[in-house]
């Protein structure tokens, strides 16, 4: 449920499955989208991660020219690092608390990051927080089982970057900031993300009638018989 102060602008809320959910708000003249999802994690078969993702470019293309769209979430993906140095989609400022780069990553793991950095650079979607420089715990959004809390030495390799926050090319300035909060009392094996987000929303008027008790809406018909 969006925050209170968000409630008077939620225009529509749209579901794609279980895992893809796309909230969209009134703005002056656009329709902001925030895609939330759930990716399958690196276990899952070849043809379930693909259909996932196919399942996403869906939603976003339904929304896509209707005004800025921002996808969030658990995308179970260790990035580490661009494959590009000159890349425009995925900075160098990642975590990586492994001992190499992603060809030390499991077979499975290597082939989740391989589809989700294609699928970002078909879409031409950005990844934000790669561009900008953050302390480790600010980086960190995932503890592996068994990790009692978050808590440092923050190098340690059971600490992972899963969730992001990505925005088409031509929107990313919109998005001034994005942190974890590795120190928030939620009981979870990830972190609270949170993305500084400057854009403008339009609060939509009330029906008149809709929103009025029945009582209400049976006096003014008994009024208006009476006139």
């Amino acid at each position: 449920m969006p925050h209170k102060s968000l409630q008077k602008k939620l225009k529509d809320i749209d579901h794609y499955g279980d895992r893809i959910m796309n909230a969209s708000f009134n703005g002056q003249g656009f329709q902001l989208n925030c895609i939330n999802i759930y990716a399958p994690t690196s276990e899952a078969s070849t043809q379930d991660k693909k259909y996932f993702y196919e399942s996403l470019t869906e939603a976003y293309n339904k929304v896509r020219y209707r005004g800025p769209t921002i996808i969030l979430g658990d995308f179970n993906v260790r990035i580490l690092k661009p494959d590009e140095e000159d890349s425009t989609t995925i900075g160098k400022h990642l975590l990586n608390n492994t001992q190499g780069g992603p060809e030390q990553l499991p077979s499975k793991q290597q082939e989740s990051r391989t589809i989700f950095i294609q699928k970002c650079e078909h879409n031409e979607w950005v990844i934000p927080q790669s561009f900008m420089q953050k302390q480790k715990h600010q980086q960190i959004t995932y503890r592996s089982i068994g990790t009692q809390a978050f808590a440092p030495p923050w190098d340690k390799p059971n600490y992972a970057q899963l969730d992001y926050t990505l925005i088409p090319q031509r929107w990313r300035n919109l998005i001034r900031d994005v942190n974890a909060r590795t120190d928030t009392a939620i009981d979870s094996d990830h972190a609270l993300c949170i993305a500084d987000v400057h854009i403008k929303l339009k609060t939509i008027p009330k029906d008149p009638i809709l929103d009025d008790p029945p009582k209400n809406i049976g006096n003014r018909h008994k009024s208006k018989e009476m006139s």
